[in-house]
């Protein structure tokens, strides 16, 4: 697998960068560090399961065809709503149970998840995670698996009405700083791309003073919803990866495994 290319790990950038990861059959690391991907990992580390809608049909396929009571959700509910433990929408007030389920809004992030054939929520918060997979896969022959794809999903200029067929996407250097904290754990001896190079090194030159150097990095941003950004930046707050199977972001392999295995059964 990865190990027959010289790079073994790509980045690559927006849904034409998943596309790309997708032809080459890579295990694809989706990194939307202010949105998609941290929000996914909080949501597991609560709840162990998170299902992912690209769009509004998906969403309303999901509710036809499952019993779960869906709840939308983005990383200010976890943050603010100690791990969204009670239903915040709407007018209701109850105690959340095993028929709610939760569903990442439609934007960036879990567009490129579909786009991708192996997808992994992989951000700041559990970079050192991440990178211990990466290595897993480099060391291991996994036939389905080409390599491994970092992709920074950044965001979609506004002006554009289907972004879907786009491949334009605004920089975000929060993104490149996640890429940069994953690749910091890697071995010395895995070979790394110029771009891979390059965020290793914005990463390590902010490492010091993390919060400061993205707070100046991102301007006008910054000052929203500060908890969820300092929740955002915190290196290393899980030890897991969230990855994709049957529709949904799993918390742990043996989970996954477990869960779909009795579903199946019913």
């Amino acid at each position: 697998m990865a190990q027959q290319r010289h790079y073994p790990v790509l980045l690559e950038w927006g849904p034409q960068g998943a596309r790309r990861a997708a032809e080459r059959r890579d295990a694809v690391f989706i990194i939307d560090v202010l949105s998609f991907s941290t929000a996914s990992v909080t949501a597991c580390s609560y709840y162990g399961r998170v299902f992912v809608a690209s769009n509004e049909t998906e969403f309303q396929v999901l509710q036809q065809q499952s019993s779960y009571r869906f709840q939308t959700f983005n990383l200010f509910h976890f943050v603010y709503n100690s791990g969204l433990r009670r239903h915040v929408h709407g007018a209701e007030d109850r105690e959340l149970d095993d028929q709610d389920a939760f569903v990442m809004p439609r934007n960036i992030g879990s567009l490129c998840t579909k786009i991708a054939a192996h997808a992994y929520a992989a951000a700041i918060v559990n970079a050192k995670a991440c990178a211990d997979l990466i290595v897993d896969f480099i060391q291991q022959d996994i036939d389905h698996i080409g390599g491994v794809t970092l992709l920074m999903c950044g965001d979609f200029y506004p002006a554009i009405a289907h972004p879907y067929f786009t491949p334009d996407y605004v920089f975000f250097v929060e993104d490149q700083l996640g890429a940069g904290a994953i690749l910091s754990y890697l071995p010395d001896n895995i070979s790394l791309t110029a771009d891979g190079l390059a965020a290793k090194a914005v990463f390590e030159s902010a490492r010091g003073d993390l919060k400061n150097w993205i707070f100046k990095a991102i301007g006008p941003r910054a000052d929203k919803e500060q908890e969820c950004l300092e929740h955002s930046i915190s290196l290393d707050l899980y030890d897991f990866v969230s990855f994709l199977s049957e529709g949904c972001y799993w918390d742990t392999p043996d989970v996954v495994l477990d869960r779909v295995a009795k579903e199946r059964s019913l």
